[in-house]
């Protein structure tokens, strides 16, 4: 027979055991809300990150007709054109730096390099956007449009554009950013593996970026692996100018 004592102290030990499992069942149920819920968020986030606006009716989509409504024009870039070469570097600039400020880090992509075409993009009278290609395997390097061109369906019709004149189907190189994602789920393209000439390209001005960071940033002790929101910026400008100069060296060792 047991005592008065035993039997509260037996039931003090029950109702400890049924509130952990009470407390392991909220914290499985909140787990799994958590889950579902920044799972939510990023699907949120990559649709109102596209640049492309709905399907016509009948889930088709007129490159053509989208890029006369918006007076769109592209043009080579031109490596002697002064308003080229800042439009361009200012551009990429902008997207170095809007990247930064959405995840923290670098984002992928050349503005111009030896293994690219890029195009410059006009929307109307205003240069807008650019967008570089690697044509040896038919694959978009980057594509890129300012804030006020977003939302009409330009960057997907100029691609929709370049794949109908494609002799293979085209691709995009890896790895993509958010809003690059969801343009390449949106218009359909492969994802392909960067070359080397590409990777070499890439680690040439992140190396800049590092060695940029090292040299002038005060706050992290230079160190590049802990992006410095100060002094990164700053870095991602000059790493733009760094990849646009060493192109156009390149132009005129050719031309020599």
């Amino acid at each position: 027979m047991t005592s008065h004592v035993d039997q509260a102290v037996a039931a003090r030990i029950a109702a400890a055991r049924a509130k952990r499992e009470q407390q392991r069942q909220q914290r499985a149920e909140l787990a799994e809300a958590r889950t579902a819920g920044l799972a939510a968020r990023h699907r949120t986030k990559l649709q109102r990150q596209t640049e492309d606006t709905p399907p016509t009716p009948g889930g088709t989509m007129n490159p053509a007709s989208v890029l006369a409504a918006n007076r769109v024009r592209t043009s080579e870039f031109n490596p002697r054109s002064y308003s080229h070469i800042s439009s361009l570097a200012e551009l990429h600039k902008a997207y170095l730096l809007e990247e930064f400020e959405r995840t923290g880090d670098y984002a992928p992509g050349l503005p111009v390099a030896s293994h690219t075409n890029t195009l410059i993009i006009r929307v109307g009278d205003e240069i807008g956007g650019f967008c570089a290609v690697d044509p040896h395997h038919f694959a978009l390097e980057l594509i890129y449009l300012a804030p006020p061109y977003r939302g009409r369906g330009i960057a997907a019709a100029l691609i929709q554009q370049m794949r109908a004149t494609c002799p293979q189907r085209m691709k995009a190189k890896l790895p993509f950013t958010p809003q690059g994602q969801a343009l390449v789920t949106r218009t359909g393209l492969q994802p392909l593996q960067p070359a080397a000439a590409s990777v070499q390209a890439a680690a040439a001005q992140l190396a800049e970026i590092h060695r940029v960071v090292r040299r002038d940033c005060p706050h992290k002790k230079g160190n590049p692996a802990k992006p410095c929101r100060r002094c990164w910026p700053k870095a991602l400008r000059r790493s733009t100018e760094y990849a646009i100069r060493q192109y156009l060296a390149e132009q005129r060792d050719r031309a020599a």
